[in-house]
């Protein structure tokens, strides 16, 4: 695909089917200029990323590059951008010249290499200097223990040394030399060998180096798939150093939030929501040492709220089918079609701040976001939040009471959809999901088991005296004991929970009865569903019994 964008009026067809690109028309001034027509100069115009700004979903990427140019009309050709960028984002920017045309192409080009590219200079450059220091301190090694075996041979040389044909009144004499300059030679020998040892121990973090360099220069040579060109039509009015800016969209890019709820069940609970970020991109090429911006906006996305249209019902016969819709006819527009209940409106699919209604962190330093699969976490801030702290007792499903922290987000800021880890004084109780959770918003999160906090719900017993379950044709009684019992060491604030059935047909009446009385009913708005709070001390219980009755008409069955 080849698209151009020119400072020119629209272009014959004739035009178009050369180019066979898509033409966009910005201005009405300059001449018309047809790929291949032009006789400028061509320069090539590396650029770098400089800035990404990253969504849930796509990034924003900014990059920029200069080349030296003589006065006139000249051609930059920039040929180091990801082939899947939006080429309808793309914005360029060039200071020190005039810009005629832009033109993208994504089709039919060379293969890409970065051989030549200052990065891969630099990435070649730090390999050759850590081949260089581990070259210089393995001779600095190796003159050591030359010295060691130049000692030794020295020791081996006196050790020779015979003193036959020594005058006897010399012996001493030469005795004492040989002792003598046999130890400085084996002192001189293990000298030089510890000096060689210590040098060698040097090479390990040199090796590291080196390791670390040749993995850079390796990320390079893996940028070198295919690539878009983008070629810039420009007039210099002098010679000189032009300058150019590059954005657009990339949907192979996004962050996660990654976050860590730390809560702390002492006598003044605490909650503390670590928030981290995990980076991720797949453009095909890595971001060295670029300025990232996260941002809550969501670019693609519904953007405008949903219309409602009329809701038109109509009566018929009982017995008279659907009628069919007129085969043929065409509706007169759109909104017609959605005003139909059988077309329903379609669905479309650090550093804190406020950028209007969108919230947005910059990390504080630049960093290296590699092109293939993997991640990266940036941690970001931490909101410190009060907690309320209760145990649930829910015995229709459980067997022990769970741990729920109750707290409102009063830190004026959206948190966004992620997953969580929980932490309960200290220790790894599980992983969840935080839904998005607006300002003022209450949430409660759940905290895992409390061992020692029982619960049993059990079916009482017409033996000993009181009503189990007894069902006649037209009546059912259940009766049930809910019970708490703490056997852990200190007090707890219990919320239990249970239910009631519900009717939504006249002839099945329900009534129910509890001691104590529940304090809430219908919680959260779900029918049924009853609610009891009270304090449990260590080793104390708490009991409460619930009855139901269910009556309908002779010749109904309750399901």
């Amino acid at each position: 695909m080849t698209i151009h964008t020119t400072t020119s009026p629209r272009r014959p067809s004739a035009a178009t089917a050369l180019q066979r690109g898509l033409i966009l028309t910005t201005a009405l001034l300059a001449p018309v200029v047809v790929a291949g027509m032009a006789s400028a100069d061509a320069y090539a115009a590396p650029t770098q990323v400089q800035e990404v700004t990253l969504y849930p979903q796509g990034a924003t990427v900014q990059r920029s590059g200069s080349v030296d140019v003589q006065e006139g009309a000249h051609e930059l050709v920039i040929s180091d951008v990801p082939l899947g960028l939006d080429p309808q984002s793309l914005r360029v920017t060039v200071a020190g010249a005039g810009l005629d045309t832009v033109t993208f192409r994504d089709t039919d080009l060379a293969p890409f290499s970065l051989a030549d590219t200052p990065e891969r200079e630099a990435a070649e450059a730090r390999v050759a200097e850590a081949e260089r220091r581990i070259a210089a301190v393995e001779q600095e090694v190796a003159l050591a223990e030359a010295k060691a075996q130049s000692a030794l041979a020295k020791v081996a040389f006196y050790d020779k040394i015979s003193a036959s044909d020594t005058p006897a009144g010399e012996l001493a004499q030469v005795a004492e030399v040989i002792g003598r300059e046999g130890l400085a030679a084996r002192n001189e020998a293990i000298a030089a060998q510890a000096e060689a040892d210590a040098i060698r121990e040097t090479l390990e973090p040199l090796d590291d180096d080196l390791e670390q360099a040749q993995a850079a220069r390796d990320a390079v040579v893996q940028d070198t798939t295919a690539r878009a060109q983008i070629k810039l039509s420009v007039t210099a009015p002098a010679a000189g150093t032009l300058s150019y800016r590059v954005s657009y969209e990339v949907q192979e890019a996004g962050w996660t939030p990654d976050y860590a709820l730390l809560l702390t069940t002492q006598e003044s609970p605490s909650l503390t929501l670590d928030r981290g970020a995990r980076v991720w991109q797949a453009t095909g090429e890595t971001w060295r040492d670029v300025d990232v911006v996260l941002s809550t906006s969501r670019p693609g996305t519904q953007n405008a709220p949903s219309e409602v249209f009329p809701w038109v019902r109509r009566l018929g016969e009982t017995d008279e089918p659907p009628m069919p819709a007129p085969r043929g006819l065409k509706m007169a527009s759109g909104a017609e079609m959605m005003m139909s209940d059988a077309a329903p409106a379609p669905q479309m699919v650090a550093r804190a701040e406020m950028q209007g209604i969108t919230q947005i962190y910059t990390l504080p330093h630049p960093v290296t976001v590699g092109g293939a699969a993997g991640d990266l976490r940036f941690a970001l801030d931490r909101l410190d939040l009060a907690p309320q702290v209760v145990a649930r007792a829910v015995p229709l499903f459980d067997a022990s009471a769970y741990l729920v922290a109750k707290y409102t987000n009063d830190s004026g800021e959206v948190i966004l959809p992620g997953a969580v880890r929980l932490m309960r004084d200290g220790a790894l109780i599980g992983e969840s999901w935080l839904d998005l959770i607006t300002p003022a918003q209450e949430v409660e999160t759940g905290f895992g088991a409390i061992d020692g906090l029982t619960v049993r719900r059990t079916l009482l017993d017409r033996n000993a005296g009181d009503r189990g379950v007894i069902r006649r044709d037209t009546e059912e009684v259940e009766a049930w004991r809910l019970e708490v019992e703490n056997n852990t060491d200190r007090l707890w604030d219990v919320e239990l929970r249970d239910r009631v059935p519900v009717s939504e047909q006249d002839d099945l009446q329900i009534s129910w009865s509890a001691d104590p009385a529940p304090q809430e009913s219908d919680i959260d708005d779900l029918r049924g569903v009853l609610g009891w709070a009270f304090d449990l001390p260590a080793g104390a219980s708490n009991t409460v019994t619930l009855e139901t009755t269910l009556r309908w008409p002779e010749g109904k069955v309750l399901r």
